[in-house]
């Protein structure tokens, strides 16, 4: 599988990596549109690279800004994946209160709420690793706070052949299409996360676009 995006957020196409396949018959051959593929984690594909390194098998490397932790997904040529970009503190901002068990409670690594962040979709070719578009979807601060190790971009987009669907927690749900145009936005309200912020990835279903 194609390494999941890390903090240094360094994206290297390998050679498996484009060579990833869903079972799915809508799917061709080499797409992984959606967390782990149709969602079983299987692929078909028979030639893979077993030895492969940060120079072993690499086709291209490309740097990205941000941070994000989404698993990137393959569709029809073009890989897509979230990145947040994060900012300066601002002023009297601060995470929603969380109650446990009855008292007051907050994560030893709880961070981030009161940064400005920009949520942000990237496009990639596949072949080249071309950045073919960045765009916005939310900008400002965040609802609660993540895992100081963790990203606001943590939840993988889920792709169709003319519509891109990322969720990014209390900060919405964006509908994109495969220009980068926004098509439509939902904001699902807040959702208290105990600091350690949203990770569950969207799901298509044949007419819907579900979400934790």
């Amino acid at each position: 599988m194609i390494p999941r995006a890390f903090p240094s957020f360094l994206v290297a196409a390998i050679g498996l990596g484009l060579g990833l396949c869903s079972p799915r018959p809508s799917f061709a051959m080499r797409d992984w549109p959606q967390w782990r593929g149709d969602g079983r984690g299987v692929s078909g594909e028979t030639k893979v690279l077993l030895d492969w390194s940060a120079t072993n098998g690499v086709l291209w490397r490309t740097p990205l800004p941000g941070r994000g932790h989404s698993s990137p997904v393959i569709l029809n040529g073009r890989i897509y994946l979230t990145t947040d970009i994060e900012g300066d503190t601002i002023p009297d901002v601060k995470p929603v209160k969380h109650i446990l068990e009855g008292e007051d409670f907050k994560h030893p690594d709880a961070f981030g709420a009161n940064l400005r962040h920009e949520l942000r979709v990237l496009c990639l070719d596949a072949k080249s690793g071309k950045l073919l578009w960045n765009q916005l979807a939310y900008a400002g601060p965040a609802f609660d706070d993540r895992h100081r190790k963790g990203s606001y971009a943590a939840p993988t987009v889920a792709a169709e052949a003319d519509r891109v669907f990322v969720f990014f927690g209390s900060e919405g749900l964006y509908c994109f299409d495969n220009k980068g145009s926004l098509m439509w936005s939902n904001n699902v309200g807040g959702l208290a996360t105990l600091g350690m912020g949203a990770g569950a990835s969207p799901v298509l279903g044949s007419k819907t676009v579900i979400v934790q």
